[in-house]
């Protein structure tokens, strides 16, 4: 024979699953909580790399970035454009890092956001990103465009940033 449950029983238990979840609820708040105080003790370890400063200028204006140009005179420029939502973007972001710090007395190193500055994306004939630009006495001297290996930016970046 079935049994019945009653609307008594019914309330009981659901104040009982609802107090069983709400304590539940509680004591994984409070283990967050100690998990991100934990954390939060813990030392952060820092490289060399990480306390060096940045090589790589990020260009915020078409004012800044016309000053740039105008002014690199015999200088190799080196600038990065990308977008802050493209994957491969964000994959070559350390390796122009790192390539800025070891070359950064043959060339100055830039960033630009394709997403802000459209014009100067047009002016550059931008169709992909990651698109690397190297620009000596105001004119491009060579691209390359998507992620290649460090040598084939190193050899760029010695090839023109030899005198004319």
């Amino acid at each position: 024979m079935p049994r019945i449950i009653t609307r008594y029983q019914t309330k009981s238990l659901l104040i009982i699953l609802l107090f069983t979840l709400i304590v539940s609820l509680l004591s994984c708040a409070k283990k967050q909580d100690k998990d991100t105080e934990e954390k939060n003790k813990a030392p952060v370890k820092q490289t060399v790399k990480d306390t060096l400063p940045n090589p790589v200028i990020t260009i915020t204006s078409e004012e800044q970035f016309k000053t740039i140009i105008d002014s690199s005179g015999e200088q190799l420029l080196v600038i990065d454009f990308y977008a802050d939502w493209c994957v491969p973007c964000k994959m070559l972001s350390p390796r122009i890092l790192e390539i800025a710090r070891e070359n950064k007395d043959k060339a100055s190193f830039y960033k630009l956001d394709v997403d802000k500055h459209r014009k100067i994306a047009v002016q550059y004939r931008v169709m992909g990103i990651p698109y690397i630009v190297f620009i000596k006495n105001k004119e491009v001297v060579h691209t390359i465009t998507g992620i290649s290996s460090k040598e084939l930016y190193i050899k760029a970046i010695v090839k023109f940033s030899q005198s004319s």
